[in-house]
């Protein structure tokens, strides 16, 4: 088993040092986002998840009997509690199927045909409807322009498994060339569910965030704000893990994440663990989403 420090250069995505709101579950243990954030979104979107029972080499590593890709639609609310305007919080619901579809056609011949890579073998494949939710809440100090301290909590659960968890973190942006350097530290108590009844009985995820963050287009042309100046970043995330091996040890896995997100909210994302060296483990992920609130104007 690998062991080690997490890290993550995660893209961030406003012109403050705030970040994007916390991905829904099961995103953050696939390679999401888990930073949260300290200003209104209501954003909406699919995250399309994969997971195999099988190594690079095609042989079974763990108990799982299914190949599963989980493609989930969600909403999340974040805000600030008008009573205690230090703390934010952020609902999210979500709902979806499993299938081996799109998940394997993007996984092997979108990803893996571009690396060169052997495809993942594929078993027998989980069909089932999938729900998850949650809910976090977290306490910001904001000592300098540009630069906040966070800690919070939050619970999220669904069919695939059930998590309370705890973090915190530090966001600074610099000016000059507009850079977020961004630290998260995590750490959550798993719970089986009815996709994945044997977990490991804690994880540990830490994320370090580097991204470059432009100015933004002041134009009043949706499509100059749509297509104009996106962020674009690269991340590396290290996950205890959420599954166990045959012996029961937890599978720690490494992603690497690429994101782009647009002035209106837009945001264009995807995972794997291809820093592994080989793919096991939750391999693949993708999320496409956008912030109604940016996109629409609903705060004027």
């Amino acid at each position: 088993m690998r062991s080690g420090l997490a890290i993550l250069l995660l893209v961030c995505g406003s012109t403050s040092s705030d970040v994007l709101g916390q991905s829904p579950l099961p995103d953050p243990h696939w390679g999401g986002f888990a930073f949260p954030s300290s200003t209104r979104e209501i954003r909406t979107g699919m995250s399309v998840n994969r997971f195999t029972q099988f190594d690079a080499d095609g042989e079974t590593y763990n108990d799982i009997a299914e190949s599963a890709g989980f493609n989930i639609f969600f909403l999340s609310y974040t805000d600030r509690i008008a009573a205690l305007p230090a703390w934010s919080f952020t609902a999210s619901l979500g709902a979806g199927w499993s299938g081996d579809q799109p998940s394997e056609w993007l996984q092997n011949n979108v990803v893996h045909a571009l690396r060169q890579q052997a495809e993942v073998r594929v078993g027998e494949v989980r069909e089932e409807a999938e729900f998850a939710g949650g809910l976090a809440l977290t306490r910001w100090f904001e000592p300098t322009v540009g630069s906040d301290f966070f800690f919070g909590g939050g619970v999220a659960s669904g069919t695939l498994y059930h998590e309370p968890y705890l973090y915190g973190g530090y966001n600074l942006l610099f000016d000059g060339p507009r850079v977020r350097a961004s630290v998260l530290g995590r750490v959550s108590r798993p719970i089986g569910g009815q996709a994945y009844p044997e977990v490991a009985t804690s994880n540990a995820l830490v994320q370090v965030a580097l991204a470059y963050v432009p100015e933004r287009i002041e134009s009043s042309t949706w499509m100059m704000q749509l297509l104009g100046n996106p962020e674009i970043g690269i991340a590396l995330t290290y996950d205890t893990g959420i599954f166990v091996d045959i012996d029961e040890d937890p599978l720690d896995t490494v992603f690497v994440s690429l994101r782009v997100r647009w002035a209106t909210g837009l945001i264009l994302e995807t995972w794997n663990d291809i820093a592994n060296g080989s793919d096991f483990g939750p391999t693949f992920g993708a999320m496409f989403s956008v912030d109604l609130s940016t996109f629409f104007d609903l705060d004027h």
